[in-house]
């Protein structure tokens, strides 16, 4: 009958350390899956950040290889993305970081079709990509222009390989899965990977999960057996459901019960040995033990064995009467009694871990709550964790009473290294390393005496893996001498594999967290002033405009010397320069403050009227009319104010913010500022429709190219033409050279109005060619077209096709248009004279060009700007004129003079040793077609 207890005991212990198990397991599935979904929802906010940032680039809109090759290094920063390209509203591909086959069309993406639907941020579906093809999610945003209409979707490709993550050996146990379904259930990537062998083979748990999904789509868990037999607990998750991710793929974590099992069979049959030993004790002690003195042990035996099948793990015998026999019995109950009590606390230990494991919010929680849990429910004397660091050990984290024995450890740190203890040799070996007795210890240093002293006679040492190197360790001490069984080493070696996890999934939040930071204020501030750029600036403009009420005035500083600074001296010079007049215009106390374009600022007046608002233009202007004073050089600033009402056109801070920027540039340098009011806007109106109709002309090929004859003033026969475009626009009639040339240079059409005129001077050179007509012909060309970096490969192409002499077609480009930037215009106009073509500086002596500048430009020639010329016959204009022969002829260039309306004028000009005239006294610029005529008359 003794042994009915037992048995009860046995029973119970059983049912105990099987549920508490299962329910850890259980917990364990969760806690990866509940992780992943976290870490889902990380990369889901930094993917949304970095296509903000990414959409408002310049890089992306114009040149496709350009696009292609910045894609790549961004690529290339953030190796978490597999793939970033823009897709252009027809759905056909414009660039991508990855190779893709042309002409692929991706408007049937949900991504695509989304971020087209709702003109903002959209996911996709988990799904194989086109370009990549692998399992990925697909993230659009949209690429808009001024209006706010998209002109194009910029995307971003996340692979699923990120599960492989949570299913490392030290996050999940071995036999464990990991799998990912789409929303219509589909699998879409399982870790491990199936044998070929299984790939038909139905998966037995399909149908249940299909059912959980089902039952409770936004999460749950299940018992089911895989293809392999193996029984599991399966939890699942929806993941992107606090992202914004539509149809949510699932996310599904099983872990094996046959390694539970396994080890509960073992602690059973343990326990069954157990059991039978003690009944056969007691029988022979039945058998040999004839007297009274059995009686009353065996009854405290029963009490005892009844406590523990009540559920009182911690009751011990402490010794059974004077029979040696059941001091035997009560020796083998105790320890029973321990190693369950051990292995019950383990657990408890390992499940409150996980669940700090899902709640903590970052490192330092993480590993004081973790060192809290193993005292509070592990009932241990003391845990710690602790860094390595380049000093030694850095206590991070403590819990319980140490007496004083981390600080002293931290202190003979080198002690302990060079003598190899405990807590060296875990760093060392990454192991765990169990201190049975500190008292017990030999050895020639003094570090295990004081641990005993300290009340620390038994210890646990784990280390903490971090990114694939021991960073640290958990240390829990026992007060009690041979503390920690086999079992419960390994469950809290195993809490410490969870703890590393955690870590290292912290830190990549952190991280993320920091790139998401950086991100943002890339969108939303100007990296060398640190003021809000143009989008916070329209954002806080209407925040405070619908909080207060108040109307603002805008005002727009337009910086006028800029760029030729930056390009002359550097752009961190050019940086330097901006932060001395952010400075000044902050001393201004202005509402808001903000730099909203390369050259721009843009300042807020809260409730001024124009009165005000004219009086604080001035302030702007008297705060930047002393030099900055700049490291390299004292430089001018050479600003114009627009400023803008509240109006009924201008009910926004977008329009506020417009009108302002007009008026700054139609204001005069030196002026008071400029309002913007309704003609300003109308005219601005007026150009913006000029341009779209110039646009379309040039593409339409509406232009007209008029030829102007020039003259050698030695001989008197006509030596070549200048082609000069005209426009006649169906509405506005003939439209000046300077009008529409000006808006050409302003609004980045200057490339293709070359391209066209030069292919208008093709065709009429290979008139001339047929005609036997071999004169030059020149063309103006612009400094725009020198930063083109197409232009030089463009021009080649053409001088291919070119019908006369390369000799026969000249390239003349203004001396101002080659002071904005000397030094690149100097290397390509070197490459244009590589290639066979003469080069002419037009409009010379209207500029402020140097000898040196002049020595070192590959010309042929220049040509006297018109103001001279047409001023030749006043006091001191001759000697002007022929100082500029001289140079040019010094020089060994051709001289041009233009502008030469009269016979005097010609006459004085042919005198002072002139080579060639260009006028109206000559001819007139006239169509190709009038031009033979022409030629045949004066020749006649």
């Amino acid at each position: 009958m003794s042994a009915v207890p037992m048995l009860a005991l046995i029973g119970w212990s059983a049912g105990q350390l099987r549920q508490a198990a299962r329910e850890d397991v259980v917990a364990h599935a969760h806690g990866a899956a509940e992780v992943a979904a976290g870490q889902h929802n990380q990369l889901l906010v930094q993917v949304r950040g970095l296509l903000a940032v990414v959409s408002r680039l310049p890089q992306l809109r114009d040149n496709p290889d350009a696009c292609g090759a910045f894609l790549q290094d961004v690529r290339a920063e953030y190796p978490q993305y597999i793939n970033l390209g823009v897709i252009n509203i027809d759905g056909s591909v414009r660039c991508s970081a990855l190779p893709f086959e042309p002409g692929l069309n991706l408007a049937d993406r949900a991504y695509f079709q989304r971020v087209m639907q709702r003109t903002g941020f959209a996911a996709g579906d988990y799904q194989i990509g086109r370009i990549t093809g692998v399992p990925s999610i697909n993230f659009g945003y949209p690429i808009k222009d001024a209006a706010g209409l998209v002109q194009a979707v910029v995307f971003v490709a996340i692979s699923a390989d990120w599960l492989t993550s949570i299913s490392a050996p030290s996050v999940l146990p071995v036999g464990s899965t990991v799998k990912l379904l789409d929303h219509r259930k589909q699998l879409l990537v399982r870790y491990p990977a199936l044998p070929t062998a299984w790939a038909d083979q139905p998966e037995p748990s399909g149908r249940m999960l299909s059912e959980a999904l089902t039952a409770r789509p936004d999460g749950g868990s299940f018992a089911s057996r895989g293809r392999d037999r193996e029984a599991r607990v399966y939890a699942y998750t929806r993941l992107g459901g606090t992202a914004g991710l539509d149809n949510g793929p699932y996310l599904v974590v099983g872990m094996p019960l046959g390694a539970l099992q396994t080890r509960l069979d073992r602690i059973s049959r343990w326990q069954m040995v157990g059991a039978a030993t003690v009944v056969m004790l007691v029988a022979a002690l039945a058998w040999v033990v004839l007297d009274r003195r059995a009686v009353a042990p065996a009854r405290r035996l029963a009490v005892v064995a009844r406590r523990l099948a009540d559920g009182e793990s911690g009751v011990r015998l402490d010794g059974a009467g004077g029979a040696t026999e059941f001091q035997a019995v009560a020796h083998a109950f105790d320890h029973m009694a321990m190693r369950t009590d051990a292995a019950v606390r383990a657990l408890m230990v390992l499940s409150a871990g996980n669940r700090v494991l899902l709640r903590a919010k970052n490192e330092p929680e993480l590993l004081r709550e973790m060192c809290e849990v193993a005292v509070s429910v592990g009932g241990y004397r003391y845990a710690w964790v602790a860094y390595v660091v380049k000093t030694g050990l850095q206590q991070m984290a403590t819990a319980g009473d140490d007496g004083g024995f981390a600080g002293y450890l931290q202190t003979h740190w080198d002690a302990a290294l060079a003598h190899q203890t405990p807590t060296a040799r875990a760093l060392t070996s990454g192991q765990p390393v169990v201190l049975k007795d500190a008292a017990a210890e030999l050895a020639d240093h003094d570090l295990f005496e004081t641990a005993a002293n300290c009340g620390l006679r038994a210890g646990l040492v784990l280390p903490l893996r971090v990114d694939g190197a021991v960073q640290g360790v958990l240390t829990i001490y026992a007060a009690q001498p041979e503390a920690f069984s086999a079992r419960e080493v390994e469950l809290l070696s195993e809490m410490a594999d969870d703890l590393s996890f955690g870590i290292s999934t912290l830190r990549l939040r952190e991280r993320h967290d920091r790139v998401d930071a950086h991100v943002r204020r890339l969108a939303y501030f100007d990296p060398p002033t640190g003021l809000p750029n143009q989008a916070a600036f329209l954002d806080q403009l209407a925040e405070r405009g619908a909080s207060s009420g108040d109307s603002p005035s805008v005002l727009v500083v337009d910086l006028q010397n800029h760029w030729e600074l930056a390009a002359t001296l550097g752009s961190a010079c050019g940086d330097e320069f901006l932060r001395v007049v952010a400075g000044r215009l902050q001393t201004l106390s202005p509402g808001l403050l903000a730099r909203v374009a390369q050259s721009e600022f843009a300042l807020v007046l809260w409730g001024a009227d124009e009165a005000t608002t004219r009086r604080y233009a001035e302030r702007v202007l008297a705060s930047l009319r002393t030099p900055a004073n700049l490291s390299a050089v004292n430089a001018d600033i050479n600003a114009t104010v627009g400023m803008a009402l509240v109006g009924p056109a201008r009910d926004d801070g977008q329009r506020l913010l417009q009108a302002a920027r007009l008026a700054a540039r139609e204001a005069q340098l030196g002026s008071g500022g400029l309002l913007a009011g309704p003609e300003l806007e109308q005219q601005w109106g007026e150009r913006l429709a000029l341009v779209v109709d110039l646009r379309s002309a040039i593409a339409a090929g509406d232009l007209r190219l008029h030829l102007q004859p020039q003259l050698d003033l030695r001989s008197g026969r006509i030596c070549g033409f200048e082609a000069l475009a005209r426009w006649h626009h169906p509405v506005h009639g003939d439209v000046p050279p300077s009008r529409f040339v000006a808006l050409a240079e302003r609004t980045g059409l200057v490339g293709p109005l070359t391209y066209a005129v030069l292919e208008a001077a093709r065709e009429i050179a290979a008139r001339h060619a047929q005609a036997g007509l071999l004169l030059p012909i020149a063309v103006n060309i612009s400094v725009h077209n020198l930063q083109d970096p197409e232009f030089l490969s463009r021009i080649g192409e053409f001088l291919g096709r070119w019908p006369l002499p390369r000799d026969c077609l000249h390239l003349e480009l203004t001396e101002t248009a080659v002071m904005d930037d000397p030094a690149g215009s100097i290397k390509v106009l070197w490459q244009l004279r590589d290639l066979g073509l003469p080069i002419y500086l037009d409009d010379f002596g209207s500029g402020y060009s140097s000898l040196a500048y002049l020595r070192e430009l590959p010309l042929n020639g220049i040509k006297i700007d018109r103001a001279f010329v047409v001023g030749l016959t006043r006091p001191g204009g001759q000697q002007i004129v022929q100082a500029m022969i001289d140079l040019g002829h010094a020089l060994g260039l051709r001289v041009v003079a233009e502008g030469i309306e009269d016979q005097a004028t010609l006459d004085l000009t042919a005198s002072l040793g002139c080579d060639t005239g260009q006028g109206y006294i000559i001819a007139r610029p006239m169509a190709s077609e009038a031009l033979a005529p022409w030629l045949a008359n004066r020749n006649g």
